[in-house]
Formats: C-alpha cells, sequence, structure tokens
C-alpha cells in the first residue's frame, strides 16, 4: 500500500511545474488508506506553521510551504486522524529522487506528529 502511494505521490511530483528546483508531493492517509490530504511544493505561498519550524531549525529561507507541511495542514482540517504520510520526489526529467523530508519538515513531524508513519521515495525504486 505504501509503495502504490509512494508511485502516485512522485506521478503526481512530476507533474508540477518543472521550474521548481524541487518537486515534492506529499499524501497523507488515515489507517483504511483513504486519502485525507494531498500536496506539492509551493515556492510563493507561505505559512505560520511552516515558518515557525523553519525559525526553529535556523533556516528562516525555507519559509515556503514544503508538500509535507501543507499536506499535514490539509489533513488536520479533515477532523480524521492521520496514520501515514507518503513523499514522493522527482528530478526534472521525472525520475525518482530521494523524498526524505528536510530539516524543518522532520522535525516538525517528529514533534507534531509522532504517532505518524512517514514513508518516502527512494532514488532507485521502481
Amino acid at each position: 500500500m505504501e509503495i502504490d502511494l509512494i508511485t502516485l505521490a512522485c506521478e503526481r511530483a512530476a507533474l508540477l511545474p518543472k521550474e521548481h528546483p524541487v518537486r515534492v508531493y506529499a499524501i497523507a492517509t488515515n489507517k483504511r488508506g483513504q486519502i485525507l490530504a494531498e500536496r506539492g511544493n509551493s515556492y510563493h505561498k507561505s505559512h505560520p506553521i511552516q515558518k515557525k519550524w523553519a525559525m526553529a531549525v535556523f533556516q528562516p529561507e525555507r519559509e515556503f510551504l514544503h508538500a509535507e507541511v501543507s499536506a499535514m495542514i490539509a489533513a488536520l482540517k479533515t477532523g480524521k486522524k492521520i496514520d501515514k504520510l507518503c513523499i514522493g520526489r522527482v528530478d526534472k526529467q521525472g525520475n525518482r529522487k530521494n523524498g526524505k523530508p528536510c530539516i524543518v519538515c522532520a522535525t516538525m513531524l517528529e514533534q507534531e506528529f509522532p504517532h505518524v508513519k512517514i514513508y518516502w521515495s527512494k532514488e532507485n525504486d521502481e
């Protein structure tokens, strides 16, 4: 199931604008596997939660919404319990890359969502 969601996240990441330096897409689900929210990176939109965690790890330049934070914010709004977050990252050619969360997102996920299982794409996955 996680592999299918990572594949889906990579496919959706490949649809993001190619001029984005990094194309990342995150999908949050409940334990039944229902998609609660899905989002891609934004290079124009910021959010107070993203800014808070960027400042917490001394990287204020990362205040623009990352896919992981954006998906979790949207999933929280559903009122349902979040069980998994699957992250896909691709390069400009659409090839899978390591989708491990950056220090900002990893810190936020560890502290705010310790119960959520995190899965991400790996560079050589098919």
